[in-house]
């Protein structure tokens, strides 16, 4: 049986050691066929399997580019979530988004090698990618995203769930 408490302690001390602030009370509703404690337990297991999971250094395949992350602010409506990112100089035909399971897959390309009269640079470029949890009630058949001056905001309405995997339009 999970000790609920301990649990929300463990969790709230991994948040603060990565965001250097307290967690702060916040409320989520669950759709009404999911009984709440076998939720939380799942998750809390999800949770404690990914801290307690070896960390893997293998040496990078052959031909390996690192990637970048393009950063991510999250806006929660009342009943829709926006998540919008910036990657700036990543023409809209070199991203993609789609929706994998429970999670918002963003991936995309920006840029070749800097040509060599670069002397420096601290611009990332080569692949990034995004993957994002959805919302417990994320309805990811009315998801949509638009790219607009250097701007991905990615509209995830929480009214239900719905649909399938999918791919999605940038417009």
């Amino acid at each position: 049986m999970l000790d609920v408490e301990q649990a929300i302690r463990e969790v709230g001390q991994v948040y603060q050691a990565l965001t250097g602030r307290a967690i702060e009370a916040g409320r989520a509703e669950l759709p009404p066929e999911i009984e709440p404690r076998t939720y939380i337990e799942g998750r809390y297991r999800q949770f404690k399997s990914v801290l307690e999971a070896p960390q893997q250094k293998a040496a990078p395949p052959a031909g390996f580019e690192p990637m970048w992350t393009p950063p991510l602010e999250v806006v929660e409506g009342e009943r829709e979530v926006r998540y919008a990112m910036d990657p700036p100089g990543v023409p809209r035909d070199q991203v993609s988004i789609s929706v994998v399971g429970d999670w918002l897959m963003v991936r995309g390309r920006r840029g070749a090698a800097p040509s060599p009269d670069v002397r420096y640079s601290e611009r990332a470029g080569g692949p990034f990618q995004r993957v994002i949890a959805l919302p417990v009630r994320a309805r990811r058949d009315g998801i949509h995203a638009v790219m607009r001056d250097g701007v991905l905001t990615a509209v995830v309405p929480t009214d239900g769930p719905g649909g399938a995997a999918q791919a999605i339009e940038i417009k």
